[in-house]
């Protein structure tokens, strides 16, 4: 299995670095839960480093991913005998209790990004002094 990475040598001073800084899994915990926190690659000068830091632009993603699934659900549960197999059946109960889940992960990923886009913070040292990067990945050098 490999692991994304990023290599960094700096043209314009003397910055060097290398990691796998959006490695991982990254989750708020509030008192409904927790939920999924989509990450970027950025340079955060509390760090003075390249790391992962909150990302707030994938909006319009995460409401077409909601779209999806509810429209799963939609064909799921649309005729009676559904409501039946759902009760005889563990695993259809189980599915449904997962992809709500799931639907509220991303409603809250964007309530959140409604109110803090613009303010993003480092994932390590919680700086608000941060910088997204759109690093090139290999081959597009």
């Amino acid at each position: 299995m490999s692991f994304p990475s990023y290599s960094i040598l700096c043209t314009q001073c003397d910055y060097d670095s290398s990691g796998r800084a959006s490695h991982g899994s990254y989750y708020y915990k509030d008192d409904e839960g927790e939920f999924d926190l989509e990450r970027q690659l950025g340079w955060c000068n509390g760090c003075q480093s390249i790391t992962a830091i909150e990302d707030f632009g994938k909006t319009s993603k995460v409401a077409s991913e909601i779209r999806s699934k509810l429209e799963l659900i939609s064909l799921k549960m649309a005729a009676v005998w559904a409501n039946i197999l759902n009760v005889l059946f563990k695993s259809r109960r189980e599915w449904l209790d997962s992809t709500i889940e799931t639907i509220n992960s991303y409603a809250k990923y964007i309530e959140l990004a409604e109110a803090r886009t613009g303010q993003e913070r480092c994932l390590k040292c919680s700086s608000y002094v941060v910088i997204p990067t759109s690093l090139p990945r290999k081959g597009e050098i």
